[in-house]
């Protein structure tokens, strides 16, 4: 009878994690998780801002005032621990930008949401995410 390893390999997992993000920080010169919360664009909102931009659309995109068009972020998961690479294709609008910083609210796309936020429905102060620049 082959012995069961998956309680350890899940253990490893969350270790591994954990180092990942550490040796980002560290080896790569970023600032720190910052807490947040994350809303969703509408399911195809996100790739039609990408086409307006010119940009190519990526596995992940996000709306974020604390970092350039083009640029790309981390954005984990506070309830799951998901961890997704997110490329800055839009920002809030001028009227919107200064509630936007003070939250800390980054809008992702549809279905990056749908990978990142436990309750895909609720209110989006419910999906708290720490994001690395």
């Amino acid at each position: 009878m082959r012995p069961r390893r998956h309680a350890r390999n899940v253990a490893l997992a969350g270790v591994t994690g954990l180092a990942a993000s550490a040796a980002l920080v560290w080896g790569l010169g970023m600032t720190g998780w910052e807490a947040g919360h994350a809303t969703r664009y509408a399911e195809t909102l996100m790739h039609e801002v990408a086409a307006n931009r010119n940009m190519p659309v990526a596995d992940c995109m996000v709306a974020y005032d604390l970092a350039r068009l083009g640029d790309f972020v981390w954005v984990r998961s506070r309830g799951t621990g998901r961890l997704l690479y997110c490329q800055v294709t839009d920002v809030s609008a001028p009227k919107d930008r200064a509630r936007h910083v003070r939250a800390n609210l980054i809008e992702l796309d549809f279905s990056s949401a749908r990978q990142i936020c436990v309750d895909h429905d609720g209110p989006w102060r419910l999906c708290r995410v720490a994001i690395l620049k």
